[in-house]
Parts: structure tokens; C-alpha cells; sequence
């Protein structure tokens, strides 16, 4: 029985001591998540009705609000943000380049008119 208490006592003062030894070390340290910022741009077109991308992926048909990802001070990630609008019927379209370091606007507004209006009409004969 004597042996089976010290034992205990000596097993006890080991997981202290392992206990200590743990509390002791540095904590590692974590990494803060990164944050992702967004901003909205409402693209209105004229004609209504155009089909809207950014960077050639299909958003939507204007008015529309494309999210564009941005820095925490509003700038654009990433090389440039092409929006572009297309005329669906004529096929006609006008785009629009946010270079790095420009502000992201809140609103953009494309006008495709001059594009409908100075398209020739093809013609094959005389």
C-alpha cells in the first residue's frame, strides 16, 4: 500500500511539473484573418436593358450593382476592372477600364447610342 501512495504522490508531481513546463512556453501565434473588402457600383446604361460584365464574366442585365473587390482604401485588386455593356439586339457595346490606384466610383453610367447610330449598314451590292 505504501508503495501504491508514493507512486500517486510521484505521478501527481510529474503532471505539475508537466503542467508548468507547458504553461511556460511561448503561444504560437495566429495569423489574422484576412479581410476582404467590397465595393458596389450601380451601372446604368443607355439603352436599358444591356447585358453588364466584369472582366468578361456575365453580371447581369442593367441597372444592375456589380461588386468589384477592393483594398481597405476603395482601390481596385488586381491589374484593372473591365465593365463592359452590350446592346443585345444590335450587339453593339462600350466598356469601361478602373486602372490600379483609381477610385472605384459608385456609379457608372454607359452610353451606347453613338455605337447604334455609327454602325454601317453592310451592303453587297451596287
Amino acid at each position: 500500500m505504501e508503495t501504491l501512495s508514493r507512486f500517486g504522490s510521484r505521478a501527481g508531481a510529474a503532471l505539475v511539473a508537466a503542467a508548468l513546463v507547458g504553461c511556460a512556453s511561448r503561444p504560437v501565434p495566429v495569423a489574422a484573418p484576412e479581410v476582404e473588402h467590397f465595393r458596389e457600383i450601380l451601372v446604368q446604361t443607355i439603352p436599358r436593358g444591356a447585358y453588364v460584365e466584369r472582366n468578361n464574366e456575365y453580371i447581369g442585365v442593367a441597372p444592375i450593382a456589380v461588386r468589384v473587390r477592393t483594398s481597405a482604401e476603395g482601390l481596385p485588386v488586381g491589374p484593372s476592372v473591365v465593365i463592359r455593356a452590350t446592346d443585345t439586339p444590335s450587339g453593339a457595346h462600350v466598356w469601361r477600364r478602373i486602372q490600379r490606384g483609381e477610385a472605384v466610383p459608385e456609379r457608372l453610367l454607359l452610353d451606347i447610342r453613338p455605337w447604334l447610330e455609327a454602325r454601317p449598314a453592310l451592303s453587297f451590292g451596287p
